[in-house]
């Protein structure tokens, strides 16, 4: 009754297998994706700090 009908959190080894994920599942025709990337506070803070 929005803009989205699932939202689906995941956890992947590597952004490589996150994108062969979701490609796949999209190449399946009847599914749109939206990614978003959360970090990890250290990795965060490592971003940061280059600031």
């Amino acid at each position: 009754m929005g803009e989205y009908d699932a939202v689906a959190v995941v956890e992947m080894p590597s952004d490589e297998a996150y994108n062969r994920f979701t490609l796949s599942t999209a190449a399946l025709g009847n599914i749109r994706t939206k990614s978003l990337k959360a970090w990890t506070l250290e990795e965060f803070q490592k971003i940061t700090d280059q600031l």
